[in-house]
């Protein structure tokens, strides 16, 4: 049996068997029409289609997955209908349609995020309230809709007509500890469009279940991590700040303070990187991020002290090295500023960057022939990439 299929319960709730079972006997007694949701992870919802083909083999299954927004399902059902036999269809990927049409709501107006108020109805759900009696009539199948939990919602409050039809809903919701788990192996891919969809499900899942305090505040900075990745800052604070209700320790401080450099809020962030190196005054990072923020308020000696302060630490912190450089040189402190390229590519020869601004500062001194070997150098490594 395929490993998914085997482990695949392991991520869900107890009754997860019992909700299978029953969707698996619906369908195979449903002739004709019939409309069905499950509400699922996109992961655990392609498990359920390859374990239905595996339990049902005699019904003519097939799948229809959106990648992109759309307006009319019936047309791209139509097509399919016309060309292929179908007993069931599985439908995964309408909540592209819903979050392009929600975007600019969730994004800009935190009331509404967080009230949710149901104002408008995207175009998709409504062609499908206004074209029900067409896929009863024209359909003679199942339809088995696979959607997130934020999606549900969308369907309780905005097409009701269409879902109040339904053969059935069945729920594959995460257990506690699965939500609890901060997995990010697939961070580093995760586009900011999938990271919206990531926040909107969360919040969904927090409204459906009665969470310890330390599951709101793992939630929280779930939260805030996928706000950060898909740029929403004002969302990551708010997040951020719900996390240190219950848990204030110096790097969520500092990542804090991210948020609200990003937001040029740099006094705020300040205050933030503060309150992290109280709490831990061996944070190198945030000396670092307290530095930067420092320089865009032209504090620069007090810059300089703060990378200083992380290079007391970590002496061989490349990054504190070629910043407190280029906050030299904006004071004209040419020849320490030199003295900290240097440094750093003694900890890092190979970065074309800082012989870039070593050469730029010896054109300042007026070392011309030591400035043109510092941008031979950074020739040199930029193409060896």
């Amino acid at each position: 049996m395929n490993l998914r299929l085997a482990n695949w319960e392991e991520s869900l709730d107890k009754k997860a068997a019992d909700e299978y079972n029953a969707l698996r006997r619906s369908l195979l007694r449903k002739d004709g029409f019939g409309l069905f949701f499950v509400r699922c992870s996109p992961v655990v919802g392609e498990t359920i289609i390859e374990k239905v083909k595996q339990d049902i083999p005699q019904k003519k299954i097939k799948v229809l997955r959106l990648k992109k927004s759309i307006d009319n399902l019936y047309d791209l059902i139509e097509n399919k209908a016309d060309n292929e036999k179908i007993d069931i269809l599985f439908i995964s990927g309408l909540e592209h349609s819903l979050y392009e049409y929600e975007k600019n709501k969730f994004s800009d107006n935190s009331y509404e995020r967080y009230s949710y108020s149901w104002r408008g109805i995207p175009r998709i759900l409504g062609y499908l309230n206004l074209q029900r009696e067409l896929f009863r009539d024209d359909f003679k199948f199942s339809f088995v809709f696979l959607i997130p939990s934020f999606a549900i919602n969308y369907f309780i409050n905005r097409a009701p007509d269409f879902f109040d039809w339904r053969s059935g809903l069945f729920e594959f919701i995460p257990n506690q500890k699965i939500i609890n788990q901060i997995n990010f192996d697939n961070f580093s891919q995760c586009t900011p469009e999938q990271c919206k969809w990531e926040i909107l499900e969360l919040e969904a899942i927090a409204k459906e279940r009665d969470l310890t305090t330390e599951e709101r505040a793992n939630l929280a900075y779930k939260q805030f991590l996928f706000s950060m990745k898909s740029e929403e800052y004002e969302n990551a604070i708010e997040y951020i700040d719900q996390y240190l209700e219950f848990n204030s320790n110096d790097r969520v401080w500092t990542l804090r303070g991210l948020a609200l450099v990003r937001l040029e809020r740099f006094e705020q962030a300040i205050a933030s990187y503060d309150k992290a190196i109280e709490l831990e005054p061996d944070n190198e990072r945030a000396w670092i991020e307290l530095g930067f923020a420092l320089v865009q308020l032209e504090r620069l000696e007090e810059a300089i002290a703060s990378y200083d302060k992380a290079i007391e630490l970590k002496p061989d912190n490349y990054e504190a090295w070629i910043r407190r450089g280029l906050v030299l040189g904006k004071l004209e402190r040419l020849e320490e500023e030199i003295e900290s390229y240097d440094k750093a590519i003694e900890l890092k020869p190979d970065d074309a960057q800082t012989w870039f601004y070593r050469g730029i500062t010896l054109v300042q001194l007026g070392r011309s022939s030591e400035a043109i070997e510092s941008y031979d150098k950074a020739i040199q490594y930029k193409y060896q990439r």
